[in-house]
């Protein structure tokens, strides 16, 4: 039982860390393109660091 337990808490907590990646994610798109820089999503998709870097430039993370 204690082992079903566990693993279900940890299906919830990968869950919630997917769900919240995405709301990150669409957050970041969203303000690129209220700032008129929606030509950069191709490029956050793609690169990891440059999307780390907005994420700081925008206080998302």
């Amino acid at each position: 039982m204690s082992g079903k337990i566990l693993t279900l808490q940890s299906d919830k907590l990968a869950a919630d860390n997917i769900k919240r990646g995405e709301n990150l994610l669409a957050s970041l798109i969203n303000k690129l393109i209220s700032v008129g820089r929606s030509s950069e999503i191709e490029r956050i998709a793609k690169d990891e660091s440059y999307r780390e870097k907005l994420y700081k430039e925008y206080g998302l993370k």
